[in-house]
C-alpha cells in the first residue's frame, strides 16, 4: 500500500472534496482520483459514495481514514529515525547550481565538516519537489517565483535572479536600455525543455504579453542556445546569472520593464525533522547567507 495513496485519501475527507485535496496536494484533480482508484483496486472495496452530490465515506471508508491517519504518522516517524542514521546528508539542487555560488557552500560545508558527508543530486525543479514529498531527498536548492510555492516548507533565501532576454547583437531593439516582452512577439524564441519550471514561466510570461511564443528549439544546454542566438535568428529567455555567461560579441542582454524574478532557496518540508546532520548543514548555510 503506497503512503501517497493514503495521504491523497486523508487529504480528501479533511478537505471535503477531490479538487480541493488536489490542491492542498500541490498536485492535479485527475491524479488524486488515480490514487484513490489505486487504494479501492488494491483494497477491493470502494471508499467513497459517488452517488450523492456532496462527498460520503463509505463504511469501508470510514474504517481506513481511522486507520490511515496513524499509519502516515507511523510512516513519517520511521523515515525520520532512519534518517537520524543515515550516513549521507541527501541534498538535491537545479542544474544551474554553478551560478548561485551553491557548490561554493557545498564545498565550503564539506572543507569545515569533513566527518560529515553530503550526497549532491542534480534534479529539474519539478523533481526536486517530487522527491522532497518522497522523503528521498533531506532538503534542496530550489527555485521558486512566488511565495506561495514555499507554504509547505522551511527555508533560507540564497539570492534572487530575473528573467532577462539574449538577443542577437544585430536585433533591432539590442540598444535598448529596456524593452517590453510584447514587442518580440514576431521572433523566434528558445525556451529550455518542458520538463524545466523556467519553460513554464516563458510561457506564462509570453501569454500575458499577449502573444503565443513561436519556440523553434527547447533544450537544457546553454551552450546550444548561445550558438543559435549568436547565428541571429532567435531570441532567448533566461535567467540572468546564466545569460551574463552566454554574452560575447555577437549576443547582448536586454532587460525587462517589469522582469519577473525568482530567488534560490535552501529549503525542508515543515514536517520534517531536521537530524543533527541537517541542522549543521542549515546553520552553515544560514550563516554563510548572513555574511554575504
Amino acid at each position: 500500500m503506497k503512503i501517497d495513496n493514503l495521504k491523497a485519501f486523508i487529504s480528501i475527507v479533511e478537505q471535503g472534496s477531490f479538487s480541493a485535496a488536489a490542491e492542498a496536494l500541490y498536485t492535479t484533480q485527475s491524479t488524486v482520483s488515480k490514487k484513490i482508484k489505486q487504494l479501492e483496486s488494491e483494497l477491493n472495496t470502494v471508499l467513497f459514495n459517488r452517488s450523492t452530490r456532496r462527498l460520503i465515506l463509505t463504511e469501508s471508508g470510514k474504517i481506513l481514514y481511522k486507520r490511515a491517519a496513524e499509519m502516515v504518522k507511523e510512516y513519517n516517524l520511521l523515515i525520520n529515525e532512519l534518517s537520524n542514521v543515515s550516513s549521507n546528508i541527501r541534498i538535491g539542487g537545479i542544474p544551474v547550481m554553478s551560478h548561485y555560488n551553491i557548490l561554493e557552500i557545498i564545498n565550503g560545508f564539506k572543507k569545515a565538516y569533513p566527518n560529515k558527508k553530503i550526497q549532491l543530486l542534480e534534479f529539474e525543479n519539478i523533481q526536486i519537489e517530487q522527491k522532497l514529498a518522497e522523503r528521498t531527498l533531506d532538503a534542496a536548492f530550489m527555485r521558486v517565483v512566488t511565495n506561495n510555492d514555499l507554504v509547505r516548507y522551511r527555508y533560507i533565501e540564497i539570492c534572487a535572479d530575473r528573467f532577462v532576454l539574449l538577443v542577437p547583437s544585430s536585433h533591432p531593439h539590442s540598444d535598448k536600455k529596456e524593452v517590453s516582452l510584447a514587442e518580440f512577439s514576431d521572433d523566434k524564441f528558445l525556451f529550455l525543455g518542458k520538463g524545466t519550471s523556467l519553460n513554464e514561466i516563458s510561457m506564462k510570461m509570453c501569454l500575458s504579453a499577449g502573444f503565443v511564443p513561436h519556440v523553434s528549439y527547447t533544450g537544457s544546454t546553454d551552450d546550444g542556445i548561445k550558438q543559435m542566438v549568436g547565428q541571429g535568428d532567435n531570441v532567448a529567455l533566461l535567467m540572468e546569472a546564466v545569460a551574463r555567461g552566454l554574452v560575447d560579441s555577437r549576443i547582448k542582454i536586454l532587460r525587462f520593464k517589469e522582469s519577473v524574478e525568482t530567488k534560490i532557496v535552501f529549503a525542508a518540508l515543515k514536517e520534517k525533522k531536521l537530524n543533527s546532520d541537517e541542522l549543521t548543514l542549515w546553520h552553515y548555510i544560514k550563516e554563510y547567507v548572513n555574511q554575504k
